[in-house]
């Protein structure tokens, strides 16, 4: 390969990568519209009917911030997809820095810069999106909570649900140590239709767009950090935030979920997208460039008439720092002088500069101004 530096785990990771999401896939399409896992159900005490009676509504379409299913499928993929590609091309046109590119020998493949980016950050989008619904459907069996519309959508029979209850549910008469359990014998709806009215902790739709929103957050804030962009930058951080919050107050407002629930659901969501993006991407950014070795950056020889320029070299970049008028011996008497007739070398540290005479002592500090690093090449 020559100049280029080789890396043999380069191509069995992105398989290794490829094979975790592919399976999380096919674990979510099991949990999801299969039957083959069964939940845990216990027994319902009979004296919580009320909260468990709301209205059910089979079709959402018509209900403020609501969404299906598969709305919020397409929804939480593509729209981030989407964002993520046009800023790359932008990113692709407008990038001064070093361009990385992963070149395959044996194929004699090339992904350069924007395929490279783009194929890493929809597949980090990809792996979260699929773990989150893994993790949130994992507990939704464990805990088997009812919905607040569990009786309207179980479509209870109630002559079984008045022998169990000791009484009628829609009266005070009823037994306050009586329980029942949810079965195929209490609810008519089938069986599948009672496993979805046991899941509503935590909420998928918070979860889901959550993750979404917190991770296109994070990217938004990573992509427009331009300093012309201050009011660009946090509206579309909070236009992305907003829309991770919408789908899960439409789960709410439909009675499908409670607050716990939908704030668990939240939870979970931001928890993987900070993880993906924080620890996972590190920022979105490949590889991190050091700061520049601290050297002495000049030397003056003191004067009456001196009005010398400071330069400096930055990986062979040259910068002028504008002198102090405190440099200069008829400047401001609050600031110490240093002896015009012995040179001075001066020191970068951090955003200061130390004037040091000879004999090492500090006489005098200048501020020359906020240091300008490279951009860190993605």
């Amino acid at each position: 390969m020559g100049e280029y530096e080789s890396n043999n785990l380069l191509v069995p990771l992105f398989l290794l990568e490829t094979v975790v999401t592919g399976c999380l896939a096919v674990i979510f399409y099991y949990l999801k519209y299969l039957d083959n896992f069964k939940d845990r159900r216990y027994p319902l005490p009979c004296t919580d009917i009320q909260w468990i009676s709301y209205p059910y509504y089979q079709d959402t379409k018509g209900l403020p911030l609501s969404m299906t299913d598969p709305g919020l499928y397409t929804a939480c993929f593509f729209i981030p997809t989407l964002i993520v590609i046009f800023f790359e091309i932008i990113h692709w046109f407008f990038y001064q820095g070093s361009k990385k590119a992963i070149v395959a020998a044996c194929p004699n493949w090339t992904f350069h810069f924007f395929t490279r980016r783009v194929i890493r950050i929809v597949g980090t989008l990809l792996f979260g999106y699929f773990l989150t619904t893994v993790l949130v459907f994992t507990l939704k069996y464990m805990f088997a909570v009812p919905r607040p519309h569990f009786l309207a959508a179980c479509q209870p029979n109630a002559t079984a649900l008045y022998i169990a209850c000791g009484g009628d549910i829609y009266t005070d008469h009823l037994n306050t140590s009586a329980m029942f359990l949810p079965s195929e014998t209490i609810c008519q709806a089938g069986p599948r239709a009672l496993t979805d009215a046991l899941q509503s902790f935590p909420s998928e739709h918070g979860a889901l767009a959550a993750f979404c929103g917190v991770f296109l957050a994070a990217y938004m804030h990573r992509m427009t950090s331009f300093r012309r962009l201050v009011t660009p930058r946090p509206l579309l951080v909070f236009l992305s935030l907003l829309g991770g919050v919408t789908p899960g107050i439409g789960s709410l407002n439909a009675f499908q979920v409670r607050w716990a629930d939908l704030l668990v659901g939240y939870l979970i969501g931001t928890l993987v997208a900070v993880y993906l993006t924080q620890v996972s991407l590190a920022q979105f950014a490949t590889e991190r460039h050091p700061a520049p070795p601290l050297q002495t950056v000049a030397t003056l020889a003191g004067g009456p008439q001196s009005q010398a320029a400071l330069s400096f070299g930055t990986q062979g970049d040259a910068a002028v720092l504008f002198h102090s008028p405190g440099l200069d011996r008829d400047g401001p008497p609050s600031i110490p002088r240093a002896n015009p007739n012995s040179p001075v070398k001066v020191t970068e540290v951090s955003n200061r500069a130390s004037f040091v005479e000879p004999s090492g002592s500090y006489t005098n500090r200048a501020y020359l101004g906020p240091r300008v690093l490279p951009r860190r090449a993605y």
